[in-house]
């Protein structure tokens, strides 16, 4: 067929980056059922492709028939093709010199693990270059200039005895990787793409400096010369104020990753596994897995491995962050792995850095958020998703996973790493080291994003390594001794001993220690001998047994007092979190003058690591494993409960020894309850005065504890009147309200539990909804914005995962409970006011009543409507929830009545339900489902027999205002109400009793009341802005105002009082305030005493004793 050129040009133009489909017909003008595609596309800056369409253009003007037929365009094809031999050409003469090298690299440890790493990007590279179609000329000249650089490798075989040729040849393979990374992007983008993120200019500038940084390691091979060429980067640095992105960062609270104690392989070492990493770094195929777990026996070898390949891609300039956990360092713990790897990441590269930076800025306490969040805020593919990455992988390295705690320790973590490996930006890869544990086992082992890999201890290339490792310690041992002889210890001992490993490097490198003594030939010799002795089995059989030998070595265990102390010694050091000096070991074991902790420990050098500035520690994990589980009956096995308790009692009596007044003042047995009670009573007393802690805590003894319960052992113990005394006003022993809980800058109107009972969520008029610690009062992730209105109710799903939300603004919300994050968009269909929404028992349905006098089913996945709206009130409804079995649902509303709903037809079950005199607040079901609780304007409570709508009990008075909030306890035996009077109640659902005292702490009134999911725990949330958490099963004695007041203590300085702060007129000395939060009202002051009342209307009286 034929076509004008400018034809089919103008059709290209009409849909740019599309095919233009033709039509064919034959030569009578018949038409073909086949079609013929064709796109005009300009594919690159290469000569080749851009002189073709220019030539085209200039053509179709020139040309008096515009008609090009299709058989000549096939030979300027041909002709294009032709033209892109070259480069194929050109790389295919490099990568042969590469892969001669590569075979030198077998035999030249130095390079071998970047040659390889270089190979494998080329030949990705190598690919891509023969799928393009068009290649840039200045691609071509680039790989010419490489391929003139590797001209030295047809005589490579110097290089084994040349170490400075080694050093320039690591350098040019360094950069090799670097272009080839480049050469890849370069090629995998389109014309369009090159033209948006890269101007053409900032690619031959790059393509320039990469010939250029060639050229001179030609010269510096040619030269023999020490390398003096830098390596460039292909990196297009983002500049940020430095002092400002520091700040930022700083809220990532970094922690010191010190390695200077971390060795890496031996030369020539590890090299199968070395290759199997680097492949999987380089990888780029579709099913590549972002993820690497590398896993294996504890003394295998597994941080050694992984301190080598993190130096290695620090020195490629692709490391972008390397955590180590230690059980023994709890700053290294799980809660600070991924703000510390965000904040390597962010100094890593520059562009990361302005992303990271900007989150930390809009979440400034993003450090104190939950593991889950900081992976989906921090380091997920939607974190980082406007960083343009070209130059590769950024390799991460986390070692010991293991090491972070135990099993229940692990939990979180290994739920967030599950979730956060999923989401990876593309150029994130990390390496994972652990022992291969249960739990991290059934999250990584066959995780879709995860490459498991086995680190084998008894495969013949780890047989081989352990051997180099002997031969080279050894040798080592052989000169530091100076007096053993040149062929010491001889070939045979040498494989002896590798044997003796078993294939674990911790092994031989424990038995090196022992071997380095005075006499090194006897200890060699000695586990020699073992060998053929020892008849145990298992892979940490031979371990144990030099574990043994070591201890043995120290002698003296027949000796009460060493075998004493030793076991002291080494149970503190197990049990403690931090390594332990020898000043604080004497300290705490109370050991004799003339039996320091030095002494002890000098005799167990083969199995501690002692560090004068760092402290003692052991020598690594297994040897913990071994003294606690695996030497039952040994003198030197640990008992770790009996220890900790150990130690916590020496904690004790080494305050108790100090004497001070700041501590505790009595002596303990062990067996005391007084210890269980201070204890209890320390807990409760961080809970209470949590808020003046925080805020004052140098202040505790004006602030805290005289208003501290007095029977109380913290109050007994510590309050020793030196300064002000309150002589009534405040409760003798510890309230029900066990935290309050501020944040929120306006009324919260609605407060709900989790189901497993670590969470709290609530509502609030300032428009967002918080997420609490319910054991701390920490907020778990940042306010939760989305909505334009009031927050009027908030619930939990039945697992946990998802709160829902109602508003004002006549919308619904559902989030995810771990991220903050909204997970549909917005259920909207009412008209009006949201007042309350609830989850079905199975989650998969959530109602919703409104001001617009319906009720509302939604599918709580798709966030459609299942049902045509509940009509039936004739008033604002305020109150929702579904039966427990799912099937009914129960309505309250301002037209007085109560209604009860088919949840699957949305037909009315029972005529409505009637009684009171106002509308109603509150609507709850019975955990049975068999009763329904209502709380009224009307100042009652009723509770209902869902089955025939009639009231079982008389109605349930008390309160002396509307009562806004009503709720059963999970066993269904109480329920809870919360009025507009500032109390709350507890009451008996049986019989209607009240079974605690009135719970009196708010300012204001209260609007939202539920129990924990064991019961044991009461939220309250209030008009006054506060949450509170209130005991729900001890009743306490009520404080009793002191009516008489021994006048005689009523002497001391003239006070003045202002904005909670006591000052000494006298001398002009502020004296303390008032703990954060305290509700005291009409406080006066008469000389040195205060007069007022509690929020309760208890009379307060504090006097200030002479200062």
């Amino acid at each position: 067929m034929d076509i004008g050129l400018d034809h089919l040009l103008n059709l290209q133009s009409s849909q740019p980056n599309e095919d233009v489909v033709l039509s064919l017909v034959d030569k009578k003008g018949n038409q073909c059922p086949a079609r013929l595609s064709v796109r005009v596309t300009q594919d690159s800056t290469s000569a080749v492709a851009g002189g073709a369409v220019e030539q085209a253009q200039t053509s179709a003007q020139m040309l008096s028939r515009p008609l090009v037929n299709v058989s000549d365009a096939l030979t300027n094809v041909s002709n294009t093709l032709l033209n892109q031999q070259n480069i194929v050409t050109s790389f295919d003469a490099l990568m042969k010199k590469v892969e001669v090298l590569v075979k030198v690299g077998d035999e030249v440890a130095k390079i071998h693990p970047y040659v390889n790493f270089a190979w494998q990007v080329l030949s990705a590279g190598m690919k891509m270059v023969q799928a393009q179609q068009a290649r840039d000329q200045r691609i071509l000249d680039l790989v010419v200039t490489m391929d003139t650089t590797y001209s030295f490798v047809v005589s490579a075989d110097e290089l084994k005895n040349q170490p400075v040729l080694q050093d320039i040849i690591k350098e040019i393979l360094k950069q090799t990787i670097e272009c080839g990374y480049f050469i890849r992007e370069y090629t995998r983008r389109s014309f369009g793409e090159r033209v948006v993120v890269h101007p053409f200019a900032e690619f031959d500038d790059q393509i320039a400096a990469f010939c250029t940084a060639f050229a001179d390691l030609r010269k510096d091979f040619d030269s023999r010369l020490t390398l003096s060429t830098a390596l460039f980067l292909s990196q297009a640095m983002t500049k940020i104020d430095a002092i400002r992105r520091d700040q930022l960062l700083s809220h990532l609270k970094p922690v010191d990753m010190n390695e200077y104690n971390r060795n890496g392989c031996l030369p020539d070492t590890r090299l199968d596994v070395t290759k199997v990493i680097i492949d999987w770094i380089a990888d780029e195929s579709s099913d590549r897995k972002h993820v690497l777990w590398l896993y294996g026996l504890a003394g295998s070898g597994k941080s050694t491995l992984s301190t080598t390949i993190a130096r290695m891609m620090r020195d490629l300039q692709r490391l972008g962050g390397f955590f180590f956990f230690d059980r023994d360092i709890p700053e290294r713990g799980a809660a600070k792995l991924v703000t510390m790897l965000s904040y390597q990441l962010a100094n890593f590269d520059g562009r990361i850095g302005v992303e990271i930076s900007r989150i930390v800025d809009s979440i400034p306490n993003i450090a104190e958020m939950p593991l889950e969040f900081q992976f989906a805020t921090l380091l997920s593919v939607n974190a980082l998703r406007s960083v343009e990455w070209t130059r590769g992988s950024i390799i991460i390295v986390v070692d010991a996973i293991d090491e972070s705690g135990s099993e229940a320790d692990r939990k979180i973590l290994m739920e967030a790493l599950s979730k956060g490996l999923s989401g990876l930006p593309l150029f994130v890869r990390i390496m994972v080291v652990s022992r291969q544990e249960p739990d991290i086992q059934r999250a990584l082992g066959s995780h879709s994003h995860v490459r498991p890999y086995l680190l084998e201890f008894d495969s013949a290339e780890t047989m081989g390594d352990i051997l180099q490792f002997v031969r080279h310690r050894l040798e080592e041992i052989r000169v530091k001794g100076g007096f053993l002889g040149t062929d010491w210890p001889g070939d045979d001992k040498i494989n002896a001993l590798a044997d003796r490993a078993s294939g674990l490097f911790i092994w031989a490198s424990t038995a090196c220690l022992y071997i380095e003594s005075y006499d090194p030939d006897q200890r060699l010799c000695e586990l020699i001998d073992q060998w053929s002795e020892s008849n145990s089995s298992g892979p940490f059989a031979q371990l144990d047994s030099l574990y043994k030998t070591g201890l043995q070595s120290g002698g003296l265990w027949d000796d009460p007092s060493f075998s004493s102390d030793c076991c002291s010694i080494l149970g503190a050091i197990l049990c403690a979190r931090i390594p332990l000096s020898y000043s604080v070991m004497d300290a705490l074991l109370v050991l004799p003058q003339h039996r320091p902790s030095r002494k002890s420990i000098s005799r167990l050098t083969c199995v501690l690591r002692i560090s004068e500035t760092e402290g003692i520690r052991i020598l690594h994990p297994s040897f913990h494993d071994y003294l606690s589980k695996r030497c039952s009956g040994e003198q030197w096995t640990i008992d770790l409960e009996f220890h900790n308790k150990e130690l916590a009692l020496r904690c004790i009596n080494l305050l108790d020894k100090d004497g001070s007044e700041y501590v505790i003042q009595s002596k303990l047995s062990r067996n005391d309850t007084n210890l269980h009670q201070l204890a209890y009573d320390g807990h409760r007393f961080a809970q209470y005065f949590a808020n003046t802690i925080q805020e004052h805590p140098l202040l505790l003894y004006t602030t805290a504890l005289p208003f501290t319960p007095a029977n109380t052992s913290i109050h007994k113990k510590f309050c020793h009147n030196h300064w002000l005394k309150v002589v009534c006003g405040v409760e003798k022993t510890w309230p029900r309200q066990l935290l309050q809980f501020q944040g929120h800058n306006d009324v919260v109107y609605s407060v709900a539990f989790s189901p497993d009972g670590s969470k709290i969520v609530s509502g609030s008029f300032d428009k967002t909804i918080r997420v609490w610690d319910a054991s701390t009062g920490v907020e778990m992730l940042p306010p939760l914005q989305g909505h334009d209105g009031y927050i009027y109710s908030v619930a939990f799903s039945p697992d946990g995962s998802k709160i829902v939300s109602g508003s004002g603004d006549k919308t619904i919300r559902v989030w995810d409970a771990s991220t903050g994050v909204e997970m549909l968009p917005p259920l909207q269909g009412h008209d009006d006011y949201i007042d309350s929404v609830a989850f079905s028992s199975d989650g998969s349905k959530i109602v919703s009543g409104s001001h617009d006098k319906t009720i509302r089913v939604w599918d709580a996945r798709m966030g459609v409507e299942m049902l045509p709206s509940l009509q039936g009130h004739d008033s604002h409804i305020y109150s929702v929830a579904f039966s427990p079995d799912g099937s009914k649902i129960v309505s309250g509303s301002y037209d007085k009545t109560i209604r009860v709903w088919d949840a699957s037809t949305g037909i009315e079950m029972l005529p409505p339900l009637e009684g009171y005199d106002s509308h109603i607040y509150s609507v709850a079901f019975s955990p049975d489902g068999s009763k329904i609780v209502s709380g009224s304007d009307d100042k009652t409570i009723r509770v209902w027999d869902v089955s025939m709508g009639v009231e079982m009990l008389p109605p349930l008075q008390g309160h002396d205002s509307s009562i806004d909030s009503v709720a059963f306890s999970p066993d269904g035996s109480k329920i809870v109400s919360g009025s507009f009077d500032k109390t709350i109640r507890v009451w008996d659902a049986s019989t209607g009793v009240e079974m605690l005292p009135p719970l009196q702490g708010h300012d204001s009134y209260i609007s939202s009341v539920a129990f924990s999911s064991d019961g044991s725990k009461i939220v309250s949330g209030s008009y006054d802005m506060t949450i509170l958490v209130w005991d729900a099963i001890t009743g306490v004695e009520l404080p009793h105002a002191q009516t008489v007041v021994d006048g005689s203590v009523l002497n001391g300085p003239l006070i003045s009082l202002k904005k909670g702060w006591f000052t000494n007129l006298n001398t002009g000395r502020c004296l303390g305030r008032f703990p954060v939060g305290a509700s005291f009202h009409c406080l006066q002051v008469r000389g040195s005493t205060l007069f007022g009342w509690t929020s309760a209307y208890q009379l307060v009286i504090i006097h200030f004793l002479t200062q």
